[in-house]
């Protein structure tokens, strides 16, 4: 700084053009001048970039994510409560929304600051793609439940919003070893659960059109209509309704003994086939 100083000092006639030492003093100091603002920012990200990536950061960020959980639960519940005396819910959950989007927005462009482009390209950006579109429907959000309420569209897509925000929660378990490693075994195991409920499906699809077949030929006979008829139509009214009768069954929904009940007055041959499901899914298929 003081040989760029030092060379400005040097005399030059106003009248004549900017000799070499003069030229060579600007480039100078317009190059120290880049180099302190590069090392400013340079400081400015990498402080940046500790602070949002500190471990006090991360739990502080936690702990607002599950106070805003337990802030929907509460608004849900005086929502419930105010609709059952025919009131209004107030307003000051909707300043508590406001709070928490002011809140959650700085967060987000904190770590936008810090990371840069690694926020669009780096490890987490499924996470940080994921908090900003949170972002955008928490202001969706506000500005639906700033209008009428009584549109039930409206009240409907609030509603959708604030359970998706509910989802956030899966970030909270990030600052705990032990909840990240449970999170990321449910999520390993996805595709096995896909594939178990896919040939669960099957199995209760083929039982289903087995049972159903003799349910027709039952009501095709006028005469032989009797006590069985409503809880046939409640159990096997339709194929999803027989495939849910199945499922409880299976599941503990209801005793498979009531919708077994009905199927002894179609024919005698659907108890031991009933019989045989829940043997083969409780000892086979779900072993």
């Amino acid at each position: 700084r003081a040989w760029s100083q030092g060379l400005t000092r040097i005399y030059v006639d106003e009248n004549r053009e900017p000799s070499l030492v003069q030229r060579m003093s600007g480039y100078a100091m317009t190059k120290l001048e880049n180099a302190r603002q590069t090392v400013m920012k340079d400081r400015a990200q990498h402080w940046s970039w500790k602070c949002v990536h500190s471990t006090a950061f991360q739990v502080m960020t936690s702990t607002i994510i599950v106070c805003n959980a337990i802030a929907i639960g509460l608004n849900i519940d005086a929502e419930l409560k105010a609709y059952m005396r025919d009131d209004q819910p107030g307003n000051e959950w909707a300043i508590v929304d406001a709070l928490f989007a002011i809140v959650f927005g700085a967060e987000l462009l904190a770590r936008a600051f810090a990371e840069r482009w690694l926020f669009f390209f780096g490890v987490e950006w499924m996470w940080n793609f994921f908090d900003t579109l949170l972002m955008v429907l928490s202001l969706v959000n506000l500005i639906f439940s700033s209008n009428d309420m009584s549109n039930l569209i409206v009240a409907r897509m609030v509603r959708f919003v604030r359970f998706i925000r509910l989802v956030r929660l899966a970030r909270a378990v990030r600052a705990v070893q032990s909840l990240r490693l449970f999170i990321l075994s449910i999520f390993a195991s996805g595709m096995s659960l896909i594939w178990c409920l896919l040939i669960v499906s099957v199995i209760v699809y083929f039982f289903a059109s087995i049972i159903l077949s003799g349910v027709i030929e039952y009501f095709r006979n006028p005469h032989q209509h009797g006590a069985a008829v409503a809880p046939l139509e409640e159990f096997y009214g339709s194929v999803w309704r027989t495939m849910v009768t199945l499922f409880m069954s299976i599941s503990g929904g209801v005793s498979w003994r009531e919708p077994l009940k009905p199927l002894v007055h179609v024919h005698w041959a659907f108890e031991p086939a009933f019989t045989t499901f829940i043997f083969f899914m409780f000892f086979g298929a779900l072993n």
